[in-house]
């Protein structure tokens, strides 16, 4: 089972990730967290040895590049972990973003929709989708202003709050959109950590169990 945690930077999804991955292995199931940047371990993609740098400056690099490249090269990196993940023999596979947070800030930044939902259709399809849905505001006042990236901010390297919020708005207004056109899973990112955990668990063994 593919699960994708999407939302705004700052609304909580790689915490959530890590907490399903622990209490669906404490209900004994085999789980495989998929990275989008683990492309620039040779370890685990030794065809993409060729990127020689590390997660803190590609980060940093991929807002200093234009916007249909950037958005195929994120694209890019998100299929091929995934894809390469998925012929893994793991009970769950979780998606810490997955493609929902880059393809509604590529789409905020101008990025053709056209463009963006034909990359979207190329990917592998989700079993569940958790939107975590978080005022901008709150996202920033939990991350910090000193832990924000160019990217989040618009690709601005200035990196301003006023930045981050606007920039923020708007891809929370793409994926508001997506999460109702879709049927999402939509998360109160502002509720406690171990109630919003819970939540999820509950809802990914019953969808297991009802499938099965």
């Amino acid at each position: 089972m593919l699960i994708a945690f999407g939302g705004n930077d700052g609304a909580g999804k790689s915490t959530q990730a890590k907490a399903l991955a622990r209490l669906l292995e404490d209900n004994g199931k085999s789980i495989k967290v998929i990275d989008k940047w683990d492309v620039i371990d040779p370890a685990i993609h030794p065809e993409c040895r060729f990127i020689d740098s590390t997660r803190e400056e590609v980060r940093v690099c991929i807002s200093e590049m234009e916007g249909p490249g950037r958005a195929l090269f994120l694209f890019w990196c998100i299929a091929l972990t995934t894809t390469r993940a998925l012929k893994e023999p793991y009970d769950y596979f979780i998606s810490d973003g997955y493609w929902m947070k880059h393809a509604a800030a590529e789409t905020a930044m101008g990025n053709s929709r056209a463009m963006i939902e034909g990359y979207i259709e190329a990917m592998p399809k989700p079993d569940i989708t958790f939107y975590f849905d978080v005022d901008p505001e709150i996202a920033l006042e939990r991350k910090g202003a000193d832990d924000v990236t160019p990217y989040e901010c618009g690709c601005n390297p200035e990196m301003k709050p006023e930045q981050f919020l606007a920039h923020q708005q708007r891809v929370r207004a793409v994926l508001r959109e997506w999460a109702e056109r879709d049927g999402w899973v939509t998360i109160d990112a502002t509720r406690e950590p171990e109630t919003i955990a819970l939540q999820i668990t509950e809802f990914v063994l019953g969808r297991d169990e009802r499938v099965g």
